[in-house]
């Protein structure tokens, strides 16, 4: 390592090694616009990750996938993280003028904080030993959206696609159990997400590789995440992997101490798997769960209130109020002038559907469209709807149980 002078010239690692920035604005901020960008990280609040099992008795596979790859401590590290830190992290981290002065450099009361593709690798044990990453091939190249469907979907599962025929996401409805595990793996420790009733490309991407056993540099897949959740320009988007930031740091030797903390969210394990992924049976052959019984009052993670999902929500009632209920009516048979009219509509057995209507509560159906519209995040599901602390699911389903019309799968062509 010496120059043609024979004098040392510094390696990649010294050259790096602790780098602070030339002039820190204060012992937790680097510059005047960082402090003053903080008060905008302050009103995001943390996306915290989730501890996950490995399933044995309902997926071995998922287990296999995740341990093949060494992945085990991302399924495990999660711990409380410390608000405050997470959150002078992000602000630190977010490019402002020259600063932070590298790719991946965070700064904390005084203390640089790496969180480079090598050092979230060294933190996970996943060290990452130059292959091509083949998540980032496909991201790059493109892929066959047909293997993709047929590795993540259920038979008839699909690709949303937009009018100029792009692909954009995959209903979370379409996704095969083991898919929708790795979703909300993924969703927690990976790339963080609160928005579930559907996956982006790339998180697709990311699941079809883990279960086709692609390699992934997970390291670079994380940084890249914490580097746009730090530049984002949406003021309101949650910070992820809050757990891991605070770990790093305390590699770093910031003190992570002192309260406030915030626990990470409930675990995702096998009790997951059988009430939100659609589990049936154990490996074993076993029945578990019913469809009704996996769908059981499922709650909102964070309801605003005991009325309303959210504060745009609560604004949103305003416009809902001086909207007017249009009410069903009852309807006979009239089998002296037209019978033909009561055979085709008990011959569909749709009978309680011209019996059923009686007085409604306007304050109650007026919440209940108020939070089933959707706004940012919530609902979190499709037809869904959530009032005074109860969810309403309107799906077709629900709606067929409650006529007795209840659906065997035929074409939608049939009515």
């Amino acid at each position: 390592m010496t120059s043609s002078s024979g004098k040392r010239v510094k390696t990649m690692a010294s050259k790096r090694k602790d780098k602070e920035p030339e002039q820190p604005h204060s012992s937790r901020f680097l510059s005047r616009k960082h402090e003053k960008h903080f008060k905008v990280v302050q009103d995001r609040r943390l996306l915290m990750e989730r501890k996950v099992g490995m399933i044995p008795n309902f997926a071995p596979q998922f287990g296999e996938q995740l341990l093949g790859r060494n992945w085990g401590k991302l399924a495990t590290y999660p711990a409380p993280a410390n608000i405050a830190v997470v959150k002078e992290f992000y602000t630190n981290a977010r490019k402002i003028d020259d600063y932070p002065a590298e790719d991946y450099l965070g700064y904390v009361r005084g203390h640089t904080i790496r969180y480079d593709p090598n050092s979230i690798n060294s933190f996970l044990g996943t060290e990452w030993v130059g292959e091509q990453c083949q998540f980032a091939l496909c991201m790059e190249e493109g892929i066959d959206f047909d293997d993709v469907e047929s590795v993540l979907c259920v038979p008839g599962g699909h690709f949303q696609r937009n009018r100029t025929g792009f692909v954009v996401n995959i209903r979370r409805a379409y996704l095969n159990p083991i898919a929708k595990y790795w979703m909300a793996f993924s969703h927690a420790n990976i790339q963080p997400c609160s928005h579930v009733s559907d996956i982006t490309l790339s998180r697709a991407l990311l699941l079809y590789c883990a279960i086709r056993n692609l390699n992934v540099n997970i390291g670079q897949v994380i940084a890249n995440e914490i580097r746009m959740c730090a530049n984002t320009i949406n003021c309101k988007a949650p910070l992820g992997h809050p757990s891991l930031i605070t770990q790093l740091c305390k590699i770093a030797k910031v003190d992570t101490s002192a309260p406030p903390f915030e626990r990470p969210r409930k675990a995702i394990d096998e009790a997951y798997y059988k009430q939100y992924c659609g589990g049936m049976t154990s490996s074993s052959g076993k029945r578990v769960k019913t469809m009704a019984s996996k769908r059981k009052d499922k709650e909102p993670e964070q309801p605003h209130s005991s009325r309303f999902l959210s504060r745009k929500h609560e604004k949103h009632f305003k416009v809902v109020q001086d909207r007017r209920l249009l009410m069903e009516r009852k309807v006979g048979m009239i089998p002296n002038f037209a019978p033909q009219f009561g055979e085709q509509l008990l011959g569909r057995n749709w009978g309680k559907l011209a019996t059923y209507p009686a007085p409604a509560n306007i304050a109650v159906v007026k919440e209940f469209y108020t939070n089933a519209r959707k706004i940012d995040d919530y609902p979190a599901e499709d037809y869904l709807g959530y009032v005074r602390g109860h969810t309403i699911r309107y799906d077709p389903n629900s709606i067929n149980s409650f006529l007795g019309t209840e659906w065997v799968g035929h074409s939608s062509s049939t009515v």
